[in-house]
């Protein structure tokens, strides 16, 4: 180890202890492969289905799914990075992987924040502007925006922290970040992230506690047409479903990300050396918070399916269609057996 903030920041790491980290590292590392398996499946089902894909909301999901992903890889480099640091292996490699790390994460964070202020603005629309719905939100325009939004995340986001990571001394270059701030340049943490988290976050809430008192009100003007078979009460049903489904997800992320956020933004992480107890409190926090927040990563797409009728559907015949490909060939492979004896 040479440079003494690499050697502060792996004392830091062994104050929490190895055991701790490893045992975490088995539930993370499960977590990454089920959000790298899910997340990208119903992103391909959404993408490729002509039912589906015909929904603005759907469109929106898969932005959300696309965060998720994000945030599994995130958690991929930094446990390949702190384990290795742990044990004492440092090296610039090691450093950068962890900074990238945390960059994707902040990523994810953005994503998943922007996403929940679209379908906010979605859902509010279809609430107070019913008939100009179909007008204003169509899903080219949805996908437009996902297209633009992780474009612009992925040229701006990853590349700041590695040019951040070579304008450090050479000494800090073989330390790890202990936080998102490390990673990137005070002013921009504080006026770009800040911008891209607390924004969209307070657009959300906002839109819905509007959307909320419209809902309330739909309910109650619903139990008069709970046995109509009008195709307008039908539709205005489906909506206020899709609407409530919209607003859990909101609860979720907000329940799974704000441990996260207070643990590793908000609050500064004290001295390892000076405040050792405090330290080693946070940091276990801090990494307890994020198996959270790789909860939510795969919930969301559970949620979704559970409210989902169509989304359901698409999913059982394809799993329908390949059982019956699997028992057309093992057929045939049973049959084949019985010629040849």
């Amino acid at each position: 180890m040479s440079g003494s903030n690499s050697s502060s920041t792996v004392f830091g790491l062994k104050t929490v202890g190895f055991q701790f980290y490893s045992i975490h590292a088995s539930f993370f590392c499960v977590e990454s492969l089920i959000i790298m398996i899910i997340n990208p499946l119903a992103v391909y089902l959404i993408a490729t289905n002509k039912v589906l894909n015909r929904s603005s909301t759907n469109v929106l999901i898969v932005s959300a799914c696309i965060a998720d992903s994000m945030y599994g890889i995130s958690v991929l480099f930094y446990e390949s990075t702190l384990l290795p640091a742990i044990k004492g292996f440092t090296g610039q490699y090691i450093s950068l992987g962890n900074r990238i790390s945390y960059a994707f994460a902040t990523q994810s964070m953005m994503g998943s924040l922007l996403t929940t202020m679209y379908i906010a603005i979605e859902r509010g629309i279809a609430t107070y502007r019913p008939l100009n719905y179909r007008q204003w939100v169509t899903p080219r325009r949805a996908a437009c925006a996902v297209a633009a939004t992780w474009l612009y995340l992925f040229v701006v986001v990853p590349p700041l922290a590695v040019v951040q990571f070579f304008l450090l001394p050479e000494d800090r270059k073989q330390s790890l970040a202990d936080e998102i701030k490390d990673v990137f340049p005070p002013l921009v943490f504080r006026c770009y992230i800040s911008l891209h988290l607390y924004i969209p976050l307070a657009v959300s809430i906002v839109a819905y506690i509007g959307i909320s008192r419209a809902v309330y009100k739909q309910t109650r003007s619903m139990r008069v047409f709970n046995g109509s078979k009008n195709k307008e009460e039908k539709a205005q049903k489906q909506s206020l479903k899709v609407t409530k489904m919209s607003m859990l997800l909101l609860g979720l992320l907000l329940i799974t990300w704000t441990p996260f956020a207070i643990t590793n933004i908000l609050i500064p992480f004290p001295d390892s050396v000076l405040e050792r107890d405090k330290f080693r409190h946070q940091k276990m926090a801090s990494s307890s918070s994020v198996l959270l927040v790789s909860a939510y990563s795969f919930i969301n797409i559970i949620v979704y399916t559970y409210n989902h009728k169509d989304f359901r559907t698409v999913i059982a015949a394809k799993m329908a269609k390949y059982s019956g490909r699997v028992f057309t060939v093992t057929n045939e492979i049973d049959t084949t057996s019985t010629v040849a004896a």
